[in-house]
């Protein structure tokens, strides 16, 4: 099972990762990892669901507060990283 967590190369990764720090100074939106993993999919761009609530918010001018933060990272991304811990775990049993 390939994720999105995989390895996207250090240029590619980096890049990214510039994209969401200065998007979080920009809305404010505390530098938690939590919040990091959120704006690092957005702009990875692989994450369509994450993609589609984020432009609605920014669409409707909504803020990125503690709450609808937490909300994008359990809806879009903690299901996706409990996938990688279980396939993880079951690689290292076998």
């Amino acid at each position: 099972m390939a994720s999105d967590f995989d390895d996207p190369g250090y240029d590619y990764a980096v890049s990214v990762a510039g994209r969401a720090v200065r998007t979080m100074a920009e809305q404010r939106i505390p530098p938690m990892p939590t919040n990091f993993a959120i704006w690092f999919q957005y702009y990875a761009g692989s994450h369509n669901n994450l993609r589609n609530a984020i432009d609605l918010l920014i669409d409707h001018n909504r803020p990125f507060d503690v709450s609808t933060n937490q909300d994008l990272f359990e809806t879009c991304i903690a299901p996706e990283v409990s996938a990688v811990v279980v396939e993880t775990s079951e690689r290292l049993q076998a």
